[in-house]
């Protein structure tokens, strides 16, 4: 099994790193600009991190690739002592944004790696979520909440996409087994993020929403796996 681990993390490392070129790519040629060439990276580890959990048999090896992406995304950032490194795809947003969002998914791996749907809800509205307010709210935001430069647009799209990704992937988990729970429970949890996303976006300061989105998704996951386990504590039930 270990073999097919280390060919999965073969995999799944030139997946990212394909992603993070053609991102690159499309940036310095003009195709896309900055705020989608970023999305697309943030997006396409996303999925990945969807048949995680599914798929590899030991936590060693996606964390690995965690540590790995956060020395990469620093050294790569705008933040990157080395200037020649920088990479453009993710020159728009925070400096540090990239790592931080390699930061959350890192813990979320290491700590609940044999619980994968409490990473794919405290993850997938930051992916997805986030991803489709900025994009949304860039392109068509005209509303902006007071005191801030978001957008009421980019923050309902942002909602209305973590909602139904952790809906359709939860139902996934719950089909396939890995999710205890019924479909009343996994609607519940889908207007739960819905409504959580958009508000600790707005109200994150810039950038550390990549930190902030995923800590308190992963705390109101934490609140419901205890009602399904309800002898476990809160913060301590990592399995």
């Amino acid at each position: 099994m270990a073999y097919l681990d280390l060919v999965l993390l073969l995999i799944a490392v030139l997946i990212v790193l394909s992603m993070i070129y053609l991102a690159t790519l499309g940036k310095r040629n003009g195709i896309i600009g900055g705020t989608l060439a970023r999305k697309s990276v943030h997006i396409s580890i996303g999925i990945l991190v969807i048949f995680v959990p599914l798929l590899f048999t030991d936590r060693i090896y996606p964390v690995i690739i965690g540590v790995v992406a956060i020395a990469f995304t620093y050294f790569t950032s705008p933040a990157s002592p080395k200037v020649s490194w920088r990479l453009s795809a993710f020159e728009s947003g925070n400096d540090l944004g990239t790592v931080y969002y390699s930061i959350s998914l890192t813990l979320l791996l290491f700590f609940f790696f044999d619980n994968g749907w409490i990473i794919q809800v405290a993850f997938l509205p930051l992916v997805f979520g986030d991803a489709f307010a900025n994009i949304i709210g860039t392109r068509k935001g005209k509303t902006t909440w007071p005191n801030s430069q978001k957008t009421i647009e980019g923050s309902v799209a942002g909602g209305i996409a973590s909602s139904l990704t952790v809906l359709v992937v939860l139902s996934f988990y719950m089909l396939a087994g890995y999710f205890p729970g019924t479909m009343s429970l996994i609607l519940m949890i889908s207007l739960g993020v819905a409504l959580l996303m958009p508000i600790v976006e707005v109200l994150s300061p810039f950038g550390l929403d990549n930190l902030t989105i995923p800590m308190i998704c992963l705390l109101f996951a934490l609140m419901v796996n205890q009602q399904l386990s309800p002898s476990c504590e809160v913060l301590y039930c990592f399995s």
